[in-house]
């Protein structure tokens, strides 16, 4: 069972989650903070895919985002901006990462369809060798 911290409005629990993102996930997140989207949206598919580590990315950036303009201090606003590009630095790499495996399953596609294609246009013939006859009494 986790245990929730509080530190202002932020669970210690989703601050210091660790999860391995799906690319598909981090382009919903970013769907969802784009305008006119960023007032609100609703996240829909098929059951475990990802739906609530979607919204945690989304909450993450609006704390991130929200902390950035309500620091008090230099250092403060500082530290939140650090933390703001760093979420940028990561979506910026999930999103390269999604376009490199997209790019390696189209290669891979593209190779197996020139693969069956080649096999197709392969001729099969055949040629009698000779015939056996058979005299049954």
């Amino acid at each position: 069972m986790t245990v929730l911290r509080r530190r202002g409005a932020r669970s210690q629990s989703i601050e210091h989650a660790r999860v391995d993102l799906n690319p598909h996930q981090v382009d919903a997140a970013l769907f969802a903070l784009r305008p006119p989207f960023s007032k609100g949206v609703i996240l829909a598919d098929e059951a475990g895919l990802g739906k609530t580590i979607e919204a945690g990315i989304v909450i993450a950036q609006r704390w991130a985002e929200r902390e950035a303009r309500a620091s008090q201090t230099l250092q403060e606003k500082l530290a939140a901006q650090k933390r703001v590009n760093g979420l940028e630095r990561q979506r910026s790499r999930k999103r390269r990462e999604l376009f490199e495996e997209q790019d390696r399953i189209d290669a891979e596609r593209d190779s197996l369809i020139e693969s069956i294609e080649q096999q197709l246009k392969l001729s099969h013939a055949t040629k009698r060798l000779f015939t056996l006859r058979w005299l049954l009494e």
